[in-house]
Order: C-alpha cells, then structure tokens, then sequence
C-alpha cells in the first residue's frame, strides 16, 4: 500500500496564513513528494484559488479537494451550473484537483463534464466557462450510448432531450425508482446494467508474388537478372589486329530504391607489329633461304 496524500486537520481560517504555516511545520517534514490535500475557509461551497495554499519549506505537491456536489449533511445541492468557486489554474502543475463524487449517479456525469469546461481553460485571466445545460444533456447522451447505458430501444436524441429537462427541472427525489418514473425517456438507463459493447476486428492480410529469375543471352553477351537485390553482369571481349583489350568485372547491383554500381575496368595493351611489318620480315627469311640454298650447291659442285 502506498501513501498517495493526506489532509491536514488545518483549514484556511485567516489572511496572513501565519498561524497556519505555523501548525503545518512539524507535519512538513514528511516526504515531500506525498502531496497536501486542502480544503477552503468551509468544507462545503467553498472558493479556493492557489493564493489559499500554505507556504510550506517542502514545496510539495498541493491539492484542492472539492465537496462542490457532495455534502457532510442531507442538504441537497442545487443541480445547476458550476459557480465561480474554484479558479481554473487547480487543474494545471504544481497543483491539483480532486472532487467529491459522493452523490447520486443521475448527477455525476453532469458535473464532471462542467469541471472539464473550467479544467480547459489555461489562464486565470480568461473568463470562466459557462455549462450550457442543453450541450450537457447532449454529452451525457452520446457518453451513456457509447458506454451501453440506452436500453428500450431508446436514441441518443430522445435521451439528450430528457436528461436536459431533468437537469433544468432538479426535482429532488428520494430513489432512481423515483427520478426514472419522473421522467420516462430515462427510464432504465440508472437502474439497468450498461450492455457490454462488442468490437469485431478483421484481420487483413496482404500477399506479395515474386516472380521468377530471367535470364537473356545474346551473342558475346549475358545479362542476368534476379528479385531484388538484383545483381547484372556483363562481359564483352574486344579484339583488334595487334592489340588486345579486356575488360571484365562490370557489376550493378540493386537493393529496393538503392543502386549501387560498381565498376572495376582493366585494359592490357601489348607491344604489336603492323601487317606491313610480318610481310618484310618474311621477305627477308625467304632471300635468306634462296641464299643459303644457292651457296650449298656451289658447295657440292
């Protein structure tokens, strides 16, 4: 179990807050991430803004706690519009806010959806907002339908317009029996549990087909091509009378929408003779001959 906050038996009693400050410094010293819940000069129908707030040494979180439809005797608070008692910079750090919802459940989402106009609110310089009572039953209607409140073959439409005369009429009665037979488009929605809500998902899937490899051949030239990543490499031999020229390793490789080309080029060119040249040389191999032939046969003679 954990200590989330707790309520010093000190109210807001005075202006200067001295004797107050004063009474709180011995129970300040407790962990000071453990926030202090405050109330106003009167438990009920109290103001409070953050000027009510001790001055403690701790600087601990501080927290407002909110009796506004809640009381500590039988007297019925009035169902309408949130007043001007609480400022809206409660609900904004280093501050805190929490409200007293022991009250009738026909009254609960009511005021909670006041609280969040004033919560929305991010300055104290702006006005305070006013709770429209038809907007009220609207939002009510639509919460108590999407939570499976509506039974009888009851509409969002025909619920907004009761619980807006039910709020305006805020007519005390002893029972939800009672509230409910006072006003009949209403009727279940207290007394009756919520419908649980079913929510149908619908798995999709989605298939991808790859096709198969191609290759193509062509003549002193292959090409293949793969999926992804693809890899295509040529090689093309080049010839010319008395020069040789390679080139070899010419590699595009492509990933995705990546493409990363690689080239690596070697040319060999090697020491040639024309054609001109081989025919002087065999001229000269075949007088040699002749020669040699010719000085042989004086020889023998």
């Amino acid at each position: 179990m954990t200590l989330w906050g707790f309520t010093p038996a000190y109210y807001y009693m005075e202006t200067t807050r001295s004797t107050w400050n004063q009474n709180l410094q011995t129970i300040d010293g407790i962990a000071s991430t453990i926030p202090m819940i405050f109330t106003g000069e009167s438990i009920t129908e109290s103001t409070f803004d953050s000027s009510k707030f001790p001055n403690l040494q701790s600087n601990r979180p501080l927290v407002v706690w909110d009796n506004w439809i809640a009381e500590d005797t039988n007297t019925r608070i009035p169902w309408g519009m949130i007043d001007q008692r609480i400022a809206n910079n409660m609900f904004a750090s280093p501050y805190g806010y929490i409200l007293n919802l022991c009250y009738p459940l026909e009254r609960v989402i009511h005021h909670i959806y006041c609280l969040g106009k004033i919560a929305k609110v991010s300055s104290v310089a702006q006005p305070q907002p006013k709770c429209d009572v038809t907007q009220t039953g609207s939002y009510w209607s639509t919460w108590l339908n999407q939570n499976g409140f509506l039974h009888n073959n009851q509409n969002v439409n025909t619920v907004a317009t009761g619980l807006t005369a039910a709020i305006n009429d805020d007519q005390f009665y002893e029972s939800i029996a009672q509230f409910e037979a006072a006003n009949p488009t209403l009727q279940g929605i207290f007394s009756t549990p919520p419908t649980p809500t079913t929510t149908t998902t619908t798995n999709t899937t989605t298939s991808t087909t790859s096709t198969s490899p191609t290759s193509t051949s062509t003549t002193g030239k292959t090409t293949t091509t793969t999926n992804s990543p693809t890899t295509t490499t040529t090689s093309t031999p080049t010839a010319t009378t008395g020069t040789t020229t390679t080139t070899t390793n010419s590699t595009t490789t492509t990933t995705g929408t990546t493409t990363t080309t690689t080239t690596a080029s070697t040319t060999t060119t090697t020491d040639s003779s024309t054609t001109s040249d081989v025919n002087e040389s065999n001229k000269m191999t075949y007088n040699i001959l002749l020669i040699l032939t010719f000085l042989i046969l004086l020889i023998i003679n």
